[in-house]
């Protein structure tokens, strides 16, 4: 239904007494614009919708997509969950106490991290993506994101 053949349409339309070689190829002239139009426009912009509606939020189908739209041969990009780490407290906020950090062994080390590295940050899932490829394309890659994820869903992007 959606792929016309313009000029065979043309010719069908015209009584048969008129489809004379020159006439056909005259009127076959006169509908070129239109059947370019078709295909550059109505063609290409049905594909590109159709491939968006063949991907959605899930973890598997953005995966598939920024791999194939940033790094095909390689397929160098991971989705993992959030950061789930929980916050360990030197002392409670309300005693306003002066915070010592011991440097210990490493059995009783406390690592130290970003405020948006903790499972209250709102990181529900993290995108790996290799250095040269974040530097090119983060914001293509965020509009892909932004675009296909669920709206509730957070993330944050780092580099490899």
């Amino acid at each position: 239904m959606y792929n016309v053949n313009f000029n065979k349409l043309a010719t069908w339309i015209l009584p048969v007494l008129m489809r004379q070689t020159n006439f056909v190829k005259w009127l076959n002239g006169l509908v070129y614009p239109i059947a370019r139009i078709h295909e550059f426009s109505f063609l290409l912009n049905r594909d590109a919708n159709l491939y968006k509606l063949a991907h959605n939020g899930q973890v598997f189908s953005l995966l598939k997509l920024l791999n194939e739209k940033f790094d095909r041969s390689e397929k160098r990009i991971k989705i993992e969950d959030g950061l789930t780490r929980d916050r360990i407290y030197a002392f409670v906020t309300n005693e306003s106490k002066p915070l010592k950090l011991i440097i210990q062994a490493e059995s009783d080390a406390i690592e130290i991290h970003n405020p948006e590295d903790y499972a209250d940050s709102g990181t529900d899932f993290i995108v790996w993506v290799p250095n040269n490829l974040f530097s090119q394309e983060e914001i293509k890659m965020k509009a892909e994101l932004d675009f296909y994820k669920l709206s509730a869903k957070r993330y944050r992007i780092y580099r490899k």
